[in-house]
C-alpha cells in the first residue's frame, strides 16, 4: 500500500463502505482493500504506542550511557627543530 496519511485511510474506509451498498460492486476486492486498510491501521497504532512508551522510559531515566565525551587536551611542544616552528617563521 503506498503510503497514505492516517487521514486519506480512515477517508478510503468510509468510501469502501458506501461502495459496499452499490450492486455492481466488487466485493471482494473491497474487503481485501478493508482489510488492508484496517492492518495498516494497526500497525500504525501499535508502532506509535511503542514510541510512546521508550519516550515514557527515557524521560524516566532508562537506558544507560554509552558513550561519554571528554574533550581531548592536547600538549604538543614546539621547538625551534619541529616543523611547525619552522613554517610558522
Amino acid at each position: 500500500m503506498n503510503e497514505k496519511t492516517t487521514e486519506e485511510l480512515l477517508e478510503r474506509r468510509a468510501q469502501i463502505a458506501t461502495e459496499c451498498e452499490a450492486p455492481e460492486a466488487d466485493l471482494d476486492a473491497l474487503e481485501a482493500e478493508s482489510r488492508s486498510i484496517n492492518e495498516e491501521l494497526e500497525r500504525r497504532k501499535a508502532e506509535e504506542q511503542k514510541r510512546a512508551e521508550t519516550r515514557e522510559e527515557v524521560a524516566q531515566g532508562a537506558g544507560e550511557i554509552t558513550k561519554t565525551f571528554e574533550e581531548e587536551v592536547r600538549k604538543t611542544m614546539y621547538s625551534v627543530d619541529s616543523v611547525e616552528y619552522r613554517n610558522a617563521w
